[in-house]
């Protein structure tokens, strides 16, 4: 078959027409629907017409930046034409369940990606890789042979693949894949990390419910009619949209990572700085994007610190990052104990050799000083203080 996504590795003109791109994806889908009301369709067209407008005006794109950024937006409307389509087709949708899922979240740069991929080990469990979040070719009823490899040719276009990038944070069709990308195709904020788009933000600030809702038809079209295994599901931008994912999710088992902010701000800066500069024509704001991280990041933490002390009845599970990294799999037999989950032999196995995978990993890391980003310990503890005290966060100091 054609690829429907060939579009997304074209050239094409410098600047993003949002009329012409949402054409094209129709075109190359050979479907014309991006939702099954008026009201989503409206919504959604005008979301990404102000994306397209604010990359253009606000987020210094350098000539590759627009080819990636056209690249990622082509599959993001192809995909969620194909969905909609599904969506509308499978008689059964409305009533599959998502039950009981176990959701990650917590500061990012806290253990979060480790966890949720030994979690994914556990041939119990379903998670999202980051070909399916993209693209679901086997559900939406394409013959690619091997589709995974398809994405991995994007991510690499896109520039995810370089050493610098995966240095940080593992980018690879076949990962466990976040949240947020589930939510990629409801044009959602994900793309206010990818680029330095403050008017598109503002404009999709409140679209969290609209977002968790797209998630949860993707995760069901993923599903089908198996719901044996139980999804393990995790995003620290959770923290940004709490209530909104509780009742989103009512009977979600639910866990929050923990660490140092002194080493997460640095390092989650460090991310947004290499994302960005994948698309544009100078070198981001390095201290601007470290202050933005700093009062945004400690706002959420006190958000959601309210939001638990005022529902005790929420049972929520803490992971603190040192004793993940010192001892993973008792952390994780711990964890399946207070949510009386079972740890098989077969689990624990494929945990062990994903450990080993990981530490070698872990030696590439990058690292990151305050100096770099206008940061300092006072500051960052000053703002976190309450954090710090309340959960009682281990300092990761030299």
């Amino acid at each position: 078959m054609t690829d429907i996504y060939a579009e997304a590795m074209g050239s094409g003109p410098g600047r993003l027409d949002a009329e012409e791109m949402l054409d094209q994806a129709c075109r190359s889908a050979k479907l014309g629907c991006f939702g099954t009301s008026a009201s989503e369709i409206e919504r959604f067209r005008h979301d990404f017409s102000i994306l397209c407008s604010s990359l253009n005006e606000e987020a210094n794109l350098s000539e590759i930046g627009y080819r990636r950024a056209r690249s990622r937006l082509h599959m993001m409307l192809v995909t969620r034409l194909r969905s909609i389509e599904q969506r509308t087709a499978q008689k059964d949708f409305d009533t599959r369940l998502i039950s009981s899922p176990l959701i990650g979240t917590g500061l990012p740069r806290s253990g979060t990606t480790f966890l949720h991929g030994l979690l994914a080990c556990d041939p119990a469990h379903r998670a999202v890789r980051a070909w399916e979040a993209m693209l679901s070719p086997e559900l939406l009823g394409y013959d690619i042979a091997s589709p995974a490899s398809l994405f991995q040719e994007h991510l690499a276009f896109q520039g995810f693949t370089g050493e610098e990038s995966t240095a940080i944070h593992p980018f690879d069709a076949n990962l466990p894949e976040e949240c947020v990308f589930l939510q990629e195709t409801n044009c959602s904020s994900l793309y206010a990390e990818f680029f330095n788009v403050p008017r598109f933000a503002d404009a999709v600030a409140n679209n969290s419910s609209l977002d968790l809702e797209w998630q949860k038809g993707q995760m069901k079209l993923l599903q089908g009619l198996d719901t044996v295994r139980r999804w393990v599901l995790k995003a620290p931008s959770h923290l940004f949209n709490w209530e909104e994912m509780v009742l989103a999710f009512p009977d979600a088992l639910i866990y929050m990572s923990h660490r140092d902010p002194a080493k997460v701000i640095p390092s989650v800066t460090g991310l947004t700085v290499s994302i960005r500069g994948l698309f544009a024509d100078a070198p981001p704001d390095a201290k601007a994007i470290a202050k933005e991280r700093l009062t945004g990041w400690s706002a959420a933490v006190a958000n959601v610190t309210r939001w638990r002390d005022r529902h005790p009845e929420r049972f929520v599970a803490d992971v603190y990052f040192l004793d993940l990294i010192a001892r993973p799999l008792e952390t994780v037999a711990g964890l399946y104990d207070t949510f009386g989950l079972k740890l098989s032999e077969q689990a624990r196995t494929a945990m062990l050799r994903f450990i080993d995978r990981d530490r070698d990993n872990r030696s590439r890391r990058q690292h990151y000083t305050l100096a770099e980003y206008g940061l300092d310990e006072m500051a960052i503890d000053a703002a976190f203080a309450d954090y710090l005290c309340r959960y009682g966060v281990a300092l990761e100091r030299d």
